[in-house]
């Protein structure tokens, strides 16, 4: 058996940049691997078969589930139809903007690849992923990265500066991604006005380079909250909740309806998650990693 730490993400920076021939959005995005993690357990099985199981009783274990897709595609690439038995240990919320389950398929990728002895280079894992998910790439790589295209275009960017990040999750209903991206088109219908700032870009990046978490909470964006906040009114709850109890700031990851909030003192970020405990959320004092 080969276990692996999938770990979830957080966006400091995302805006769109245009809507694509193709009906995808080109974006553009600063992602982190925070400490966060679900634990994926992978073994051998009955030939041709792929079973997945979970203690989460809410997530798919059929063929729809990212990791079945993942697998498919690693043993259609190897020209193989074996079987394996892929157990998920979920930690990360569920379709909460935190890639929970484009990492457990880059962790599937690569508990598969040691298990079948490394036919494929990290690079090569990469296109398998990309075409069951957009954050699969970047989840096999993990870190500090500057994302692009569909998110298939991944940079090597400065670190994030080191923080305790407060992310939070209270609403048991999650948001679709691609439903989340209709709500824009409907906001933004011709694309005149997307609020992609390269000022803002470019400051992130800069404070990144300084360590000053205090210029880049500045300038962190996310232009999803405009539309997913209307209807997850526990978004800007917990945002309130973290910016009141002395967060640098606080804002949704990818397309929410998580939360997550800065903040430089260890102290002051348990309380809040623990306030954010109470008050009903799943939340987690989390740092940020190099994967």
């Amino acid at each position: 058996m080969i276990e692996k730490k999938a770990y979830a993400k957080i966006n400091l920076f995302l805006d769109i940049e245009n809507l694509r021939n193709d009906g995808y959005h080109n974006i553009k995005s600063i992602m982190q691997t925070v400490d966060w993690f679900d634990i994926i357990k992978v073994e051998k099985g009955s030939h041709g078969i792929i079973k997945i199981t979970s203690d989460d009783k809410t997530i798919p274990t059929d063929s729809s589930n990212i990791v079945y897709r993942v697998a498919k595609s690693f043993f259609n690439e190897l020209g193989i139809s074996d079987g394996v038995s892929i157990h998920i240990e979920k930690n990360i919320p569920v379709s909460a903007g935190m890639a929970g389950g484009s990492a457990d398929g880059a962790a599937t990728l690569e508990a598969l690849n040691e298990l079948y002895g490394t036919p494929f280079y990290t690079e090569e894992l990469m296109e398998i992923g990309k075409k069951s998910g957009a954050d699969i790439p970047f989840c096999i790589v993990g870190g500090t990265k500057l994302i692009s295209g569909i998110g298939d275009i991944i940079e090597d960017c400065p670190q994030m500066p080191d923080c305790y990040i407060v992310c939070a999750k209270k609403s048991h209903i999650g948001v679709s991604t691609p439903q989340a991206y209709k709500e824009l088109d409907n906001i933004y219908c011709d694309f005149v006005g997307y609020k992609y700032s390269k000022e803002k870009l470019e400051n992130i990046l800069a404070s990144m380079e300084n360590k000053d978490i205090g210029g880049l909470s500045a300038s962190m964006f996310n232009i999803f909250e405009e539309a997913i906040a209307v209807e997850h009114a526990s978004v800007k709850e917990i945002k309130s909740i973290m910016n009141k109890s002395g967060a640098c700031k606080s804002m949704m990851s990818g397309s929410g309806p998580s939360v997550f909030g800065l903040f430089t003192d260890e102290e002051t970020a348990h309380f809040v998650c623990n306030k954010l405990i109470k008050y009903g959320a799943q939340a987690k004092v989390c740092k940020p990693i190099s994967k």
